[in-house]
């Protein structure tokens, strides 16, 4: 299992029991009890110290510890650039499909 990003899409918003039901996700997705089952299940680096703390010594050895978090190994917004780059990409494998 891999998953690296979540998102709430913007329209989700105009929705109260949408924008809370998504942000229950997310806070169960980063919660301990996930990030165990995560961690034993799937090999995944957690994010929860908790977590962490449930985790048998051979599983918690695994984890990389508080110093792998550092702000310079997160995604960042994409640039104009890079961001239609990829919107072309997006455009030119639509059309294929569609031939």
């Amino acid at each position: 299992m891999w998953l690296d990003t979540i998102a709430i899409a913007a329209h989700v918003a105009d929705d109260p029991e949408k924008l809370e039901a998504a942000y229950l996700l997310l806070d169960y997705a980063i919660g301990p009890d996930a990030q165990t089952i995560y961690a034993r299940e799937f090999g995944n680096v957690i994010v929860s110290d908790k977590a962490l703390e449930r985790l048998p010594a051979n599983l918690r050895d695994t984890q990389p510890g508080p110093a792998f978090f550092k702000p310079d190994r997160f995604w960042h917004p994409l640039n104009s650039r890079t961001r239609n780059s990829f919107r072309i990409m997006w455009e030119e494998a639509v059309a294929a499909a569609k031939r």
